[in-house]
């Protein structure tokens, strides 16, 4: 008897110690499923009339890892002391997933991101950016991503407050290559460059309540050592 107890409790810290992100509820959150971009719906829009660019796809690194690529570019030409955007309408990239949560409750998403932001230097508009957001139980939380180039993948965290089981989401993460006409900084006469938003996404999962995942794991316990009593 002892030492079943001693087998169920030292589960029991085990998946205590263990209970952490839950990656069920978000399907291919890790980009890892053999078809591409399976689960993740991509949206692109661009003046297809001219030099804009938007891309959404699944690309493998060094090391046969794959992650989410999003991409948005529009071009501009210095003319007559003016910025004009060589596109009529801004450039994004758009990919979007589907679930209902079965952890209850979760606290946070988190994710990892690698970001590459270019626009003139000192410019203000137009601009480039990066953003996700979460819509569940009719609430939408946004996180703003970084308005820099970072030198390598990151890990972000967005608080999702009253977000339970049951619950239908929506993430959205978006790269966008804003459509404007602006004088700052001077330029030269026909000078053209490009302004790009572009990132790179990769390990959405949710992080449950810990007092949550200790319940989850101690039930789990008590299951396998009521099992173990049927079978002896």
């Amino acid at each position: 008897m002892e030492g079943k107890f001693g087998v169920i409790t030292t589960l029991v810290f085990s998946l205590v110690l263990f209970a952490g992100p839950v990656e069920a509820d978000i399907l291919n959150g890790d980009f890892e499923h053999v078809t591409d971009l399976q689960d993740w719906t991509p949206y692109t829009a661009v003046d297809s009339a001219n030099a804009g660019q938007a891309v959404v796809e699944e690309v493998r690194e060094t090391g046969g890892n794959d992650r989410l690529h999003l991409r948005a570019l529009n071009s501009y030409t210095y003319t007559s002391g003016e910025w004009l955007c060589d596109q009529a309408v801004d450039s994004y990239a758009e990919a979007i997933n589907l679930g209902t949560a079965v952890s209850s409750p979760i606290t946070k998403l988190r994710f990892e991101a690698e970001i590459f932001i270019q626009t003139l230097e000192n410019a203000t508009e137009p601009y480039a950016n990066v953003w996700l957001s979460v819509d569940y139980n009719d609430l939408v939380d946004y996180i703003d991503l970084p308005f820099f180039n970072s030198a390598s993948r990151q890990s972000y965290d967005l608080d999702l407050p009253g977000f339970n089981s049951g619950q239908v989401f929506k993430i959205t993460v978006y790269a966008e290559s804003d459509a404007d006409t602006f004088n700052f900084p001077s330029g030269t006469e026909g000078q053209t460059t490009d302004v790009i938003a572009e990132a790179y996404f990769d390990n959405f999962q949710f992080i449950p309540e810990p007092f949550s995942a200790t319940l989850l794991a101690l039930g789990a316990a008590v299951l396998v050592g009521r099992t173990r009593r049927r079978i002896c």
